[in-house]
């Protein structure tokens, strides 16, 4: 009798929880201008800390080896990844930038690891679904 009781408790416990609703993920996107659409961008980490999410992306220099030219225009590159956090104030960083300008909804940073020191003791967010893409100016 004990075993059917627990069977059933695992069984109704179970169904309680696969009808709750899923939270939808969070779109998070970085754009940043570069100094032609060679240029790429991927966002590696997201880290919550402090209701905050901070997010850091790797510009993607152009293939050195490539056979491709690209106009010497500022251009504008984004990508977007979805995550399983809440909305909230969004602090984007890059890094393997080559060119000097600053972009007001950037922060540059020398490497990776200076990433490290500005969000130690948050927690890494899950991205759940990435979609990258490359806007040239029109």
């Amino acid at each position: 009798m004990k075993f059917y009781l627990a069977l059933f408790t695992l069984i109704f416990t179970g169904l309680l929880m696969a009808d709750e609703p899923k939270a939808e993920p969070t779109p998070v996107t970085v754009s940043l201008q570069t100094p032609h659409p060679g240029f790429g961008l991927q966002i590696e980490r997201v880290v919550q800390k402090d209701g905050e999410l901070h997010v850091l992306a790797k510009v993607i220099p152009p293939d050195p080896d490539g056979d491709m030219m690209f106009a010497m225009v500022i251009s504008e590159v984004s990508d977007t990844v979805h995550v399983t956090a809440p909305a909230g104030k969004i602090n984007a960083y890059v890094y393997n930038r080559t060119w000097s300008w600053d972009d007001d909804r950037v922060t540059a940073l020398e490497n990776a690891e200076a990433f490290n020191e500005k969000v130690e003791g948050g927690e890494a967010v899950r991205i759940v679904r990435m979609k990258r893409r490359n806007v040239s100016n029109p």
